[in-house]
């Protein structure tokens, strides 16, 4: 672990510009002569790269470091999308683990809040803010290219760590990539012991009736094959155009029926209902 940054250098580099990288810890003052009441306190390491404020910041506008982490927290989130949510320990010296968050918004600014065991109740309050500003954030993120009709491809699989998250890439023509990306969604769930984040599962229950009902001109139908490489089912939801949703994940594909998505999109099909109904509470 680096050396915590100095607050004076914190505040030098913070009230320049907004930072692309953050680490920040929580933990628990105990009072003393000079300062005999206990107080929460944070340390910060930010990364010296990011861009310059139109209007800069005084520092004498963050009296201790509870009131620069709150500046922090609002810059991260101020017009922008929570689009990576995920969890994560750190160990400082020998025996002090720190208990965190890893965020990461819509400009691909990273904000990591770790907390030590003194204040883990301040954990559950931050953990708390931010998951339910996850499930706005994912939802109306992904929603955007979806009402907006330029969602060609969306994939839906677990993360491959602790983490979900939703992107949305327009074109990755510019990108040193061997698969060319285009108008392509892409959520990545939690999972653990085949258990799926219900915060995700929610999220991606509700962006699949969103893709069927505004692709209702285009015969949205399902379809079952299997990928002979893996041995596992692939779920597909196509519409005449090209564009499709791709599930592969058996877990996943249980929850889906069990939803009555599949059920729903059959009754469109046979022009029994004409949309996907709204989601009922899981």
């Amino acid at each position: 672990m680096s050396r915590f940054q100095k607050l004076s250098v914190v505040l030098d580099q913070f009230v320049y510009m907004y930072p692309n990288d953050i680490k920040v810890f929580a933990d628990w003052h105990v009072g003393n002569v000079l300062f005999p009441d206990d107080t929460l306190y944070y340390k910060f390491l930010l990364s010296d790269t990011g861009v310059p404020r139109e209007v800069r910041l005084t520092k004498k506008c963050f009296p201790n470091t509870v009131s620069l982490y709150e500046k922090i927290k609002y810059d991260f989130l101020d017009n922008k999308y929570l689009i990576s949510f995920g969890y994560d320990i750190c160990t400082i010296g020998k025996n002090n683990d720190f208990i965190g968050l890893r965020l990461m918004n819509s400009e691909e600014q990273r904000l990591n809040v770790y907390f030590s065991q003194n204040v883990l109740s301040d954990y559950e309050k931050e953990f708390e803010i931010f998951r339910r500003q996850k499930q706005y954030d994912f939802l109306e993120y992904a929603s955007n290219p979806i009402r907006k009709g330029i969602v060609d491809k969306m994939t839906i699989r677990p993360a491959v760590d602790d983490r979900s998250g939703v992107v949305y890439v327009f074109d990755n023509y510019q990108y040193c990539s061997s698969y060319h990306k285009s108008k392509q969604l892409g959520y990545y769930y939690r999972k653990n012991n085949n258990q799926i984040d219900e915060d995700d599962l929610e999220i991606i229950l509700e962006l699949i009736r969103l893709f069927i009902n505004n692709n209702l001109d285009d015969n949205p139908h399902y379809e079952y094959k299997l990928n002979n490489k893996y041995q596992t089912e692939i779920l597909r939801i196509v519409c005449d155009s090209g564009k499709i949703i791709e599930m592969t994940d058996n877990d996943l594909i249980d929850r889906i029926e069990k939803a009555g998505i599949i059920d729903g999109l059959w009754k469109i099909m046979h022009r029994e209902i004409d949309k996907m109904p709204k989601q009922i509470k899981l």
